[in-house]
């Protein structure tokens, strides 16, 4: 939900302009899921905040344009064929 509440902030930016506000909140909301979006070796995304699982809706992140390092989104991608991965298909999360 964090992610796309970035695209959001930046998609309306991108229709409306530059509000200060707006592009100070998508900012905010980037450093958040930096800081806590991560698993506890900060290795890749995970499904929500303090929460150590993946979510294959994770994949959609290289499409979002979130301005994340290409390596975290490989390990991410990694990560969700790890641990969702079953053949030829893919569980949305296991919980």
């Amino acid at each position: 939900s964090k992610l796309m509440s970035w695209v959001a902030l930046d998609r309306a930016i991108q229709l409306c302009g530059e509000v200060r506000s707006w592009a100070e909140a998508r900012d905010a909301i980037l450093r958040v899921i930096l800081e806590r979006g991560l698993d506890p070796t900060g290795d890749h995304l995970v499904q929500a905040f303090s929460v150590d699982a993946t979510d294959a809706a994770l994949l959609l992140t290289p499409t979002l344009g979130v301005p994340l390092n290409p390596s975290l989104l490989a390990r991410t991608v990694t990560a969700v064929q790890r641990e969702l991965q079953e053949g030829d298909y893919v569980r949305r999360y296991r919980t």
